[in-house]
């Protein structure tokens, strides 16, 4: 009887073994079918984008100077990233244009998460634009993401690579070629570069509290052509992030754009309108594409 209970219990035992093994292969391959997915999100009736607030807790950049040692997707200093990137895009419902839905490319600060920024996406596909949001490429702990410090040539190359991707592989019409950018912290110091830069990719910024290892760009290349910049920050703000967005609106003003500058009262974080702002913001970008 003993050894009926032993080889019974052996026999149990192996079967669990077998159906977790199932289970983890499941799994993982779920895990890999999600990681080089494209989500798409479509408005939802009662759903109400005003109610989410975005997440910029995310943000707090240590004070160094070097490049740190953080893993990420890229190998090299400048290469694209090797591995599938998830991105999420938000359609507006209805038709889309001839043209295309204008396009607004989403960009979080330094540590941050693509879900960061997704109530502002969320804000733009009701203004009629779709918007299409992004990890940075550089994993810096788990589902924490940030730029390549000093290097916006490498974040224009991986918007070119991923935008010219969503247009291949989807049969929506939106306008990737020439977009509009929104960005956080490190991303809104980015995107400003990208928009200083390529007058002929990108047609705006929306920065929030623009900080990070970046100098401000020296210039706006190309100042003929017309690029619409709306700027934020804090006054608040630790004296580094605040130097910056001040040496950022010392810059615009230079130049002859359309400019809007935002100083509030708080710190490193979104302005207490922002809702307002972001609305307003793609209205008029809305406005600029049917001129």
């Amino acid at each position: 009887m003993r050894r009926f209970y032993t080889r019974l219990f052996v026999v149990v035992f192996a079967l669990i073994l077998l159906g977790l093994g199932r289970l983890c292969g499941e799994y993982r391959k779920h895990q890999t079918e999600q990681t080089s997915s494209e989500t798409v999100e479509r408005p939802t009736e009662g759903a109400s984008s005003s109610q989410t607030q975005p997440s910029s807790s995310s943000e707090t950049e240590a004070e160094t100077t070097s490049e740190d040692a953080s893993t990420g997707h890229s190998s090299d200093a400048l290469d694209i990233p090797e591995t599938p990137v998830d991105s999420t895009v938000l359609l507006p419902d209805g038709q889309a244009p001839d043209s295309g839905w204008p396009t607004v490319v989403l960009m979080h600060g330094y540590r941050g998460n693509p879900e960061d920024v997704v109530p502002i996406a969320r804000l733009a596909r009701d203004s009629a634009m779709a918007a299409i949001v992004l990890p940075a490429p550089i994993e810096r702990g788990a589902g924490h993401y940030h730029w390549k410090l000093g290097h916006p040539s490498h974040t224009h190359r991986y918007l070119q690579h991923h935008l010219e991707r969503i247009a291949r592989t989807r049969d929506v019409s939106m306008q990737t070629s020439h977009v509009w950018l929104v960005g956080f912290s490190q991303g809104g110091l980015h995107g400003l570069h990208l928009v200083a830069k390529h007058p002929d990719r990108y047609r705006g910024l929306f920065a929030i509290s623009p900080a990070g290892w970046t100098d401000v760009p020296d210039e706006i290349e190309h100042p003929e052509e017309t690029r619409r910049f709306v700027i934020t920050g804090g006054k608040r703000e630790p004296d580094k992030y605040r130097q910056t967005f001040l040496d950022t609106r010392t810059l615009l003003k230079s130049d002859d754009l359309p400019l809007e500058i935002v100083d509030h009262d708080q710190g490193h974080e979104f302005p207490p309108d922002w809702r307002t702002l972001a609305r307003e913001t793609f209205q008029t970008w809305r406005r600029a594409d049917a001129e």
